[in-house]
């Protein structure tokens, strides 16, 4: 499944509006669309479904990576691409199959330092 949802931060007021500006209108910090989605995975993705993410940093993916995880999601960054106005990110995420070994409570701050060191590192790869 692969969601390329309106994520460009806007006001909020902005999202849902007719015309070409709903395209891309995601509210504050582009998640209001995002957020609405997140909790229909489970019904819409199979057992060994994969779903993607089109992102941008400014919708603080590491966030979204941590509440899915909360749900018993894995997630990796496949893409980054950069240019003068956005960094986009697209993410994967999975049923982790072994949630029952893992401990979903890991803390948020460790969770954000492995997310910065994945991202750092798929950033470096990209520019080899």
């Amino acid at each position: 499944m692969v969601l390329n949802p309106p994520y460009v931060p806007t006001p909020e007021y902005e999202v849902g509006m007719e015309g070409i500006a709903s395209a891309w209108a995601g509210g504050e910090n582009g998640r209001s669309v995002i957020d609405r989605m997140l909790p229909v995975v489970d019904r819409l993705l199979s057992e060994r479904g994969w779903f993607y993410l089109v992102t941008l940093t400014s919708n603080y993916p590491s966030e979204i990576c941590l509440g899915m995880r909360k749900r018993g999601y894995a997630s990796r960054i496949v893409v980054q691409r950069s240019t003068e106005e956005e960094n986009l990110i697209i993410l994967k995420f999975w049923r982790d199959k072994d949630e029952e070994s893992v401990d979903k409570e890991t803390s948020s701050e460790s969770f954000m330092k492995q997310f910065s060191r994945s991202l750092s590192s798929f950033m470096e790869k990209q520019w080899r």
